[in-house]
């Protein structure tokens, strides 16, 4: 970079016979991009070191990415193939799923009913029983008529 300064630009100084330093300039610029060059020597021999090993795991992971293609296509083949017999399990899961809620509402029918013949039951039992004491009162008093 020029900065279009002369040699002594920082003294002060001007002489008409005072050009541009380009070299002076130049010299610097390329005094600070060898130092960070420098800098960078050992860096950039470590990178160089590690690009097998990133060449040899980019190669690994194309492999597995094909893989996992072929694993998935194959997988959607299987799934083609197996949905017309889940929409089939779907239907008929439907179907049972309303033949059982028509079994427990029967089933809750049924609890009624048997309640309530349970109930005419107790009454024809207590009915059976009133009428047993009345026939064997009616058969002592036939007895006693016998008898007398």
């Amino acid at each position: 970079m020029f900065t279009r300064h002369t040699r002594f630009f920082n003294f002060g100084m001007y002489q008409k016979k005072d050009a541009v330093d380009i070299m002076g300039d130049w010299n610097e610029n390329n005094k600070k991009i060898d130092a960070a060059l420098q800098s960078l020597k050992g860096k950039t021999s470590g990178v160089k070191n590690e690009m097998a090993t990133v060449q040899t795991e980019i190669t690994n992971m194309t492999e597995e990415i094909e893989t996992l293609k072929n694993t998935i296509t194959l997988s959607q083949g299987k799934l083609l193939a197996v949905m017309p017999a889940l929409n089939v399990l779907t239907q008929v899961a439907s179907g049972a799923e309303t033949k059982a809620a028509k079994a427990v509402t029967d089933i809750s029918n049924s609890i009624e009913l048997v309640t309530a013949a349970q109930e005419a039951v107790k009454i024809a039992n207590d009915a059976n029983s009133a009428n047993a004491g009345k026939i064997t009162s009616l058969q002592e008093r036939i007895a006693a008529l016998e008898t007398a």
